[in-house]
């Protein structure tokens, strides 16, 4: 209730009722005139009313009145004229009937909706009365049968529209609904006179008297054949995309999701019941995309354009992922853009992939560089090596030899640091036997006993039932030594290394996740620490070569990378899991023993002086590019009681082997030369003399020639660099003295 000044329609009083409904405070009521409160098309109509204003009560009817928030309130409107504090005013009885003023509009809006369905899709309309069973058509349901004006039918001839099959269902329903009064809705398939096969809905429901019996029945048929045919293609249509392997979606023009795909919910985690009616951004957006990327696409598809780009989105469990869009507008009969469809495609497989072969073409790069280096250093040692075993037997003085005894060692520890870099360079490619992981833990628990601290507890797990895998004894001792050495620089507290063996297989599935994998069966070696961890940061660079985190002249970053490129020239693979403050776990796999021994000797292992036998005289032919290698070993043999041949490649090595053809007793060959490399030589010499001993001397087991080597029979090898008492065994053995 209101009271306004008909001079200044200003409100002069309201009471509690007023402020309650409209959302003013009272206060602010009072600023405002009659004016304020109603629309802005309704204010002429107000002024006349107004001024044609009289005493006593007046019923204005309906007004449409505005509140602060803006919703629209129909007020009906009873007012009189009164002295208000000596001001002509009209009270205003304001009767809230929003309510039925709205519904009246909802039905006027639905007759007029049912009148224009009825005209759009074709509906007809048709009765019949009972019990004389008299019927009545409209003319669409006569356009729908196919039939002209003049056509009154029976209710059998009816019947007949319809396909045989169809026929008793026809009459049963029909019958029933005069029978017991329930109406019914069915689709049916009729042929008309044309021969035309059209599907139709018809619906039917009883009028029925005061008694109760049903005295009419009044029903409706629309041709649905469009709309089957639609359902159908609809039907099939959505399986095939709820059936598709990529997500896909589609949204209204709002962008509001009002379609998904199984593949969808599989991989974002969210249901269609919690996907339908939110923006793709509410529900996935990761925060990766400023407001200026989001508005680009929108601007792109509603400009009619297809967009294709990548998102990084959030699933339900809150992980990223990176994912492949493309979001086509689809346009209705007239070209108006009524949709967006969204086909995805989970990209997470593709960059592990990709982050794999760019980090994969960094490793090769360094080892390729790193390499090359490491054999120009064995090289260099390699005289070096045996320089200082033939300076010890040339010169008998203690001090000297104490002092070449020192240098002889530190050599050697620079050529296991060689090594390690050729390892991780190049990988391995020598024979692979049965290894028994059983005695490897063995020597492995008496190193960790006596150079690990005693704080860190070392416990095996699993290894009882581990059977023989594939691989070279040496290099997977390295391996573990390697992962165990990391173990402990990260557990500077103490703490606990755990190795736990266990036999896994290694499916597609599991392939498809993990590049480096092939499927097959393993044993897996975990290395487990309870560290300090590592961060993501840190775990992506963690097999880089010379890559550490330790203090300056702690470690050479080489221990993670040899181990790694031991592994992979092993067929295994290595994963890595770790969180800061989590420890680590290196799971390592390698492949089961898979065939018979491929047994080779390097017999340049640690030999003892007096194991060492003079030669009387035998000829041997050493070949070798680099020429302080040639040299040395030539004085070498020599000092010992050899007659030496030298050759500087393989080429002028088969020179002087036709020359002094019947002379020569042994051939000692470098697997790695220009022009001819060792293999080739090998090949060659044995197609002359299949009898006669090779040696083959290399620090670089690349490009397959160790391989190739080992397949043409040669099972004698020695590393370089080597020391005098390694070379003058080997010769011995292979001479048989």
């Amino acid at each position: 209730m209101l009271v306004y000044d008909l001079d200044s329609l200003r409100l002069l009083a309201v009471n509690e009722a007023m402020v309650r409904d409209y959302g003013y405070t009272e206060a602010e009521l009072l600023e405002l005139t009659i004016s304020d409160l109603h629309f802005p098309e309704d204010l002429p109509a107000l002024e006349a009313n107004v001024s044609a204003v009289t005493e006593g009560i007046d019923k204005a009817g309906i007004w449409r009145h505005l509140c602060k928030d803006g919703r629209i309130r129909h007020a009906e409107i009873v007012s009189e004229v009164i002295d208000f504090e000596g001001r002509r005013s009209e009270l205003v009885v304001a009767i809230d009937r929003t309510g039925q003023v709205e519904s009246r509009l909802r039905l006027q809006a639905q007759q007029s909706l049912l009148e224009v369905a009825s005209r759009l899709g074709r509906i007809g309309a048709w009765a019949v009365d009972l019990p004389q069973v008299k019927h009545q058509w409209t003319d669409e349901a006569r356009e729908i049968h196919g039939v002209g004006p003049d056509f009154q039918p029976d209710l059998e001839t009816l019947i007949e529209f319809y396909v045989p099959e169809q026929r008793e269902k026809v009459r049963r329903v029909f019958t029933a609904v005069g029978q017991t009064g329930r109406g019914f809705e069915e689709e049916f398939q009729m042929r008309r006179p044309d021969g035309a096969l059209i599907w139709v809905r018809v619906i039917a429901d009883a009028v029925k008297n005061d008694d109760g019996e049903v005295i009419r029945i009044n029903g409706a048929i629309q041709d649905i054949t469009r709309q089957r045919l639609e359902r159908v293609q609809l039907k099939l249509l959505a399986e095939a995309l709820n059936s598709a392997a990529d997500p896909v979606m589609m949204t209204n023009v709002n962008g509001e999701i009002i379609w998904i795909n199984l593949a969808f919910t599989e991989l974002t985690g969210y249901p269609e019941a919690e996907s339908l009616g939110r923006t793709p951004i509410e529900l996935l957006d990761a925060g990766e995309h400023d407001e200026a990327f989001h508005q680009a696409v929108w601007d792109h598809i509603r400009a009619g354009q297809i967009w294709q780009g990548e998102f990084i989105n959030r699933r339900k469990d809150g992980s990223l992922y990176p994912e492949f869009n493309t979001i086509t507008p689809i346009r209705d009969e007239d070209g108006v853009i009524r949709h967006f469809f969204a086909i995805k495609r989970d990209l997470t497989a593709d960059k592990r992939r990709e982050e794999f072969e760019l980090r994969a073409q960094r490793m090769q790069s360094i080892g390729t560089l790193a390499g090359g280096i490491a054999h120009d250093l064995n090289n260099l040692m390699a005289p070096i090596m045996m320089g200082t075993g033939l300076l010890k037997e040339l010169n008998p003085n203690p001090q000297a030899a104490q002092i070449l005894s020192e240098i002889e060692r530190n050599i050697r520890r620079s050529s296991d640091l060689v090594k390690q870099v050729l390892t991780f360079a190049r990988g391995t490619s020598g024979a692979r036997n049965k290894v028994s992981l059983h005695i490897l833990v063995q020597d492995l628990r008496l190193i960790i006993a006596s150079t690990f601290p005693k704080d860190i507890e070392f416990v095996v797990e699993g290894l009882e039932d581990i059977p023989e895998i594939t691989g070279d004894a040496t290099q997977i001792h390295q391996v573990l030594i390697n992962l165990c050495v990391n173990a402990r620089d990260a557990m500077r507290q103490g703490g606990e290394l755990t190795i736990r063996f266990s036999l896994r297989s290694v499916d597609a599935l599991y392939v498809a996740g993990n590049p480096e994998a092939k499927e097959g069966e393993y044993v897996r070696i975990d290395v487990c620490d309870t560290g300090e961890g590592m961060s993501k940061a840190v775990k992506a660079r963690v097999f880089e070569p010379f890559y550490t985190t330790k203090a300056f002249g702690e470690g050479t970053g080489l221990g993670l990378s040899t181990a790694i490129g031991i592994v992979r020239s092993h067929d295994g693979f290595i994963t890595v899991y770790s969180e800061p403050g989590k420890g680590s776990e290196f799971q390592v796999y390698f492949p089961l023993f898979a065939g018979p021994d491929d047994v080779t000797e390097d017999v340049g292992a640690s030999v003892s002086e007096e194991s060492v036998v003079r030669g009387s005289g035998q000829c041997i032919l050493v070949v070798d590019d680099e020429e302080g290698i040639l040299n040395t070993t030539a004085m070498t043999l020599e000092a010992f009681g050899y007659k030496v041949i030298t050759a500087a490649d393989g080429i002028e090595a088969l020179a002087v082997y036709a020359k002094s053809m019947g002379s020569i007793d042994l051939v000692i060959t470098d697997l790695m030369m220009p022009n001819m490399d060792g293999p080739t030589l090998i090949a060659a010499i044995q197609r002359i003399d299949p009898e006669l001993p090779i040696i083959a001397a290399s620090g670089l087991e690349a490009n397959g020639r160790y391989l190739k080597a080992t397949q043409l029979g040669i099972r004698n090898f020695v590393s370089k660099p080597c020391s005098t008492q390694e070379l003058l065994s080997v010769v011995a053995r292979v001479l048989d003295l």
